[in-house]
């Protein structure tokens, strides 16, 4: 259930971010331009909308490119909870990658990072 939940969030944040998404077997394929962020990466559409994607090896050398990332995604949950006040929690989608695929060694036509 959490599985459908989270891919239907993945598979929503998509359309509406303009990330191309394609689903199969379990995984889905991404594109867009990967940039750094903090000690992470996130991934650009076109209008500058992001997802998180957990840190990976494989993504060294791919910041700054367009590329095609293969994968799940995941839902972290962050405790926002202040000293003192009632418990609290936010749940922030993000994107575990299988493989990577570059597509193109820049980013040319992406929206810079908002």
């Amino acid at each position: 259930m959490k599985a459908a939940i989270a891919l239907s969030i993945l598979l929503a944040l998509s359309a509406g971010a303009g990330l191309q998404a394609e689903q199969s077997s379990g995984e889905t394929q991404l594109q867009g331009c990967l940039r750094r962020s903090g000690s992470g990466y996130v991934l650009i559409d076109r209008e500058g909308t992001s997802l998180e994607v957990a840190y990976n090896k494989k993504l060294k050398n791919l910041s700054g490119h367009e590329v095609k990332l293969t994968g799940r995604q995941l839902t972290r949950t962050i405790d926002t909870t202040p000293p003192g006040a009632a418990s609290s929690t936010i749940q922030r989608p993000y994107f575990q990658v299988e493989s990577a695929q570059d597509v193109s060694s820049n980013c040319q036509g992406y929206a810079q990072l908002k």
